[in-house]
């Protein structure tokens, strides 16, 4: 099991950096769950000596290449990202060090086990700078979204209320989601499942249409307003289940 990890580990980031014709200097971002590799849910059951073993092939192999390995934090760390000071000069890090269970076993590796390891919280502007050079951009997010999202809450909110937190936050996440399937096919053939993202945001879409059109061009109140969301989450759960909530579990 060990050793078939190892090989399954060297072999993927093998075939990324030859894919995305990575070149000596250039940075590959990695998220990584323990806990799925493992066979648990994502989030419940991370590994330390699973990371440590994933880690070291995955380094093994990127500094044979002359590629910096970057990890990312988990969420509990804000997706901070972990990497070689060298590949980062003159960039302010973050005085965090990562746990299994606050930024995340892989991280935790990649700080332990890396030679000069610093935390920052955000890589987007050197891989702006080495985007034609073939830098993958592999689930990257590093805390992109939190002077975007305080922006536009700061602009919003006072003016609209409380629902441009909740917009503010939406539209951050649909830049990022955008840029991931771009900018990611752009270097990578990731097999996206278009038609099921197409049918899940139609269904939302609908929904949300629905909501509004009951809630806002009706005189109800806000029990009624709320019972009517409810309904209709609970609608979008049933769907969801039906589509893949039986698939997943199967899997399990």
């Amino acid at each position: 099991m060990q050793e078939q990890l190892i090989i399954q580990a060297k072999a993927v980031i093998t075939e990324l950096t030859e894919k995305a014709k990575l070149k000596t200097g250039d940075i590959v971002v990695i998220g990584c769950s323990t806990s799925e590799i493992i066979g648990s849910r994502i989030g419940t059951n991370s590994s330390p000596d699973t990371a440590k073993m994933v880690f070291e092939a995955i380094y093994e192999v990127t500094q044979e290449k002359g590629v910096y390995l970057a990890a990312q934090c988990c969420e509990h760390l804000n997706r901070a990202i972990i990497i070689e000071r060298q590949a980062v000069p003159f960039t302010e890090t973050v005085n965090a060090i990562p746990q299994p269970k606050a930024g995340g076993s892989f991280a935790t590796a990649a700080y332990k086990f890396a030679t000069d390891p610093v935390a920052i919280e955000e890589i987007k502007k050197f891989l702006d700078q080495k985007l034609d050079r073939g830098c993958t951009l592999f689930h990257v997010q590093g805390g992109y979204t939190g002077k975007e999202t305080f922006a536009l809450q700061a602009i919003f909110v006072p003016r609209i209320g409380y629902m441009a937190s909740a917009a503010s936050s939406t539209i951050c996440y649909l830049v990022i989601m955008l840029l991931s399937y771009f900018v990611g096919r752009s270097h990578l053939e990731i097999p996206y499942d278009v038609r099921r993202i197409g049918i899940y945001t139609l269904l939302v879409v609908t929904l949300l249409a629905g909501y509004y059109a009951l809630a806002h061009f009706l005189s109800i109140n806000e029990w009624i307003k709320m019972g009517i969301g409810t309904i209709l989450l609970i609608i979008y759960c049933v769907l969801f289940y039906r589509l893949d909530g039986r698939t997943l579990i199967k899997k399990k």
